[in-house]
């Protein structure tokens, strides 16, 4: 016999004991996505002229601008995955939802890692340009 009452086993733990975490996650990316966001369009509102592809590719190589869309990369895909996650878990059930988790995992890192590829790709031939061609945009 144990004075210990069922809550007070349970307490902290949520659903699945590791729930509280998860959420926190989820909120703490939500949250820093605002501010990533804001100046992502406030930096592109502030492009002199036109936007042409030339325009965008030499914005997205100077390195702030790089940094920040990795970051950007990063954080909206690990949300969205928990997203996709959070969905998956309450409305698949079977073997069909651990697949589906892992899936969606394995899709959100191919793009993330293929975006920063991209980006730093840009970054690269940016820099190229300015040194062959002793200038840039």
């Amino acid at each position: 016999m144990t004075l210990r009452t069922p809550l007070r086993g349970a307490r902290g733990l949520g659903s699945a004991g590791h729930g509280s975490s998860h959420w926190k996650v989820q909120h703490l990316t939500s949250v820093l996505l605002i501010p990533l966001m804001v100046w992502v369009m406030a930096s592109l509102a502030m492009l002199d002229g036109p936007v042409s592809h030339v325009t965008l590719v030499f914005w997205a190589g100077k390195p702030l601008n790089a940094i920040v869309l990795i970051t950007l990369l990063i954080v909206g895909g690990l949300h969205g995955a928990l997203g996709m996650q959070v969905i998956i878990e309450d409305y698949v059930t079977g073997k069909t939802r651990a697949v589906l988790v892992g899936l969606v995992k394995i899709l959100a890192f191919v793009i993330v890692v293929a975006g920063i590829f991209a980006i730093i790709r840009l970054g690269v031939f940016v820099l190229l340009i300015q040194v062959i061609g002793g200038g840039g945009a």
